[in-house]
C-alpha cells in the first residue's frame, strides 16, 4: 500500500528542528553566475565544447569581436552539454565564445558547501503558512507567521557589514548539529570556516546568482524548511 506522510508528523519535525541551534552557512560556490569568455576557440568536426555543462547566455563572435553570429542561423547550442555546433557556412574559422555557467542543481548527495566562507547562528525561526497577502516571500510564494506550529519553518540570519565584506556569495545552506572550535568565544554568532570543527547536517541548500558583498551593507539570507 502507498506510504502516507501525515501532516502531524511534519509539524513534529518542524518543532524538533526549531528547537535546535541552527547555522546559516554561506560560500563562494563555483564559477556559476559570472560571465566567462573563451577566445580563439576551434571547432572539431563542426562542434565546440566549452568545457562546462549547464550554461546560459551563449554568444559566439568572430576573433575581432566585430561579428556576432546568430543562434539558430550560424550555430546551435546544447546548453545542458555545453556544446556549440556550426550551422551553414557563416562561421569559417575560430571564434570567441561567451557564456554564463548555471548553478548545479541541489541533490541529496550535498552535505557541505562547495567553498564555505563561514556561518552565522540563525536568529529568526518562525512557523509560517501560505498566505497571498503575507509579508514573507520565499521562492516567489508569500507566507505569514503562524503562532500555531506548522510543517513549514521560515529561518533567517543577518550577516554583519564586516563579515566577508569582499566576497562573492553564490550558495548558502542551513545546518544543524554544527560543532565549532573551543577558540570561538561563548556567545559569538559568526564563525569563520576555519573554526568549524564539524559542519553538522545540512537541512537545505540554495544556490543563487552572485551576491557581491561590500563593507557598507548587511546581508540577510533566508530559507523555507518544509517537512
Amino acid at each position: 500500500m502507498p506510504l502516507t506522510i501525515l501532516t502531524s508528523a511534519g509539524v513534529a519535525f518542524a518543532k524538533a528542528v526549531k528547537d535546535k541551534e541552527l547555522y546559516m552557512a554561506w560560500g563562494r560556490g563555483g564559477a556559476w553566475g559570472s560571465a566567462q569568455t573563451l577566445t580563439n576557440q576551434a571547432f572539431t568536426s563542426g562542434t565546440l565544447n566549452v568545457g562546462q555543462t549547464n550554461i546560459t547566455g551563449v554568444l559566439v563572435r568572430s576573433l575581432d569581436n566585430l561579428t556576432t553570429y546568430a543562434l539558430g542561423t550560424d550555430y546551435t547550442a546544447n546548453t545542458g552539454a555545453g556544446t556549440i555546433t556550426k550551422v551553414g557556412s557563416g562561421i569559417t574559422g575560430n571564434v570567441n565564445v561567451s557564456f554564463v555557467p548555471l548553478p548545479p542543481a541541489a541533490s541529496a548527495a550535498d552535505t557541505v558547501l562547495v567553498d564555505e566562507i563561514g556561518r552565522r547562528k540563525i536568529s529568526t525561526k518562525n512557523y509560517v503558512v501560505a498566505d497571498a497577502g503575507g509579508t514573507i516571500t520565499v521562492g516567489g510564494n508569500k507566507y505569514s507567521v503562524s503562532v500555531t506550529p506548522t510543517n513549514k519553518l521560515y529561518v533567517a540570519a543577518i550577516f554583519a557589514i564586516d563579515e566577508a565584506p569582499d566576497e562573492v556569495i553564490r550558495e548558502y545552506a542551513v545546518f544543524t548539529e554544527t560543532v565549532v572550535s573551543d577558540s570561538v568565544e561563548p556567545g559569538e554568532s559568526y564563525v569563520a570556516v576555519g573554526d568549524v570543527v564539524s559542519p553538522g547536517f545540512m537541512v537545505v541548500i540554495n544556490r543563487v546568482a552572485p551576491i557581491f558583498r561590500n563593507a557598507a551593507t548587511q546581508q540577510e539570507l533566508a530559507a523555507l524548511l518544509s517537512f
